[in-house]
């Protein structure tokens, strides 16, 4: 049976996006991740298709192995109820291997508001507007039980932001009430520098 996809409202990118390349940081093959921030109202419909799905699943495999408890793990979404928000997590494998021993890779794939395909180097970053088409994976495994990903299948891209990997100093707890140096500042560090490249070019024998 074919898997049906599910469209997304339109929702903004959270940090460090990997839909462009894969993320091998945990994952030698690679995987595919990123968060969509919604407002509660525009959740709501796949909040409501996550819980279904998974309910569903759920119950068939407490039947399938003649349990009347599993274990659950997290569903991908996670509600915020100071900021009305709610931010889904979206995962897929860049490489399937399949019981034969066989690989394929996938990707998403990447479209701009008139189906263009966006090119691999032009990396979305956050705050990037998006609708995601994705489909449901329900899977079971004794050790972390009963769960349900989302496996983005195809992005349209709505607002383009490019990744921002510069952190403000407040965000590592330094405030600007502080005196001593500044960029305005004359650096004398540089023209040791300076000096020391000249003393370099004179000793050519060295």
């Amino acid at each position: 049976m074919a898997k049906e996809n599910f469209i997304t409202p339109r929702g903004t990118l959270g940090p460090y996006p990997h839909l462009n390349t894969a993320d091998t940081k945990f994952d030698a093959d690679g995987v595919y991740d990123a968060k969509l921030i919604l407002s509660h109202e525009d959740a709501q419909p796949l909040i409501n298709e996550i819980d279904k799905r998974f309910d569903a699943y759920y119950q068939e495999q407490c039947k399938k192995l003649k349990k009347k408890k599993l274990k659950k793990s997290d569903l991908p979404y996670e509600e915020d109820e100071d900021e009305g928000t709610v931010t889904f997590k979206f995962k897929m494998k860049a490489k399937i291997k399949k019981k034969d021993g066989t690989e394929y890779a996938r990707r998403p794939a990447l479209y701009d508001t008139k189906n263009n395909i966006i090119p691999e180097d032009k990396v979305l970053g956050q705050g990037s507007e998006v609708r995601i088409s994705t489909v449901f994976y329900t899977w079971y495994t004794p050790s972390i039980g009963v769960g349900l990903t989302l496996q983005p299948q195809a992005v349209r891209v709505y607002k383009y932001e490019e990744p921002n990997f510069t952190a403000s100093a407040s965000s590592y707890g330094f405030d600007d009430e502080e005196e001593g140096f500044t960029l305005d500042d004359e650096a004398p560090f540089d023209a040791e520098e300076e000096e020391a490249e000249t003393d370099e070019e004179d000793d050519g024998d060295f």
